[in-house]
């Protein structure tokens, strides 16, 4: 899943009412998780920037949902905002 697909995919689950909080987090987890499945050694530093870009849309969708939990995500990563 390109860091693009995984945003789109992720607006697409966190805007639907029809899935429940935690399952939201545990989804958008896993495009977390497929993101960097697909980066390797080989993988250029642009493409590590995209996908860090995109875990950091994740991390405030899930920030949304859990203020907590995504602003560690989000510390994680480097971000402090």
């Amino acid at each position: 899943m390109t860091p693009e697909n995984a945003v789109h995919k992720a607006t697409q689950i966190f805007d639907d009412p029809t899935i429940s909080d935690k399952d939201k987090v545990d989804d958008l987890l896993w495009i977390d998780a497929q993101i960097y499945q697909n980066l390797g050694s080989a993988s250029l530093g642009s493409d590590k920037d995209k996908a860090k870009r995109a875990s950091a849309c994740i991390y405030r969708f899930i920030k949304a949902i859990d203020t907590e939990k995504g602003q560690r995500f989000l510390n994680a990563l480097g971000y402090t905002r």
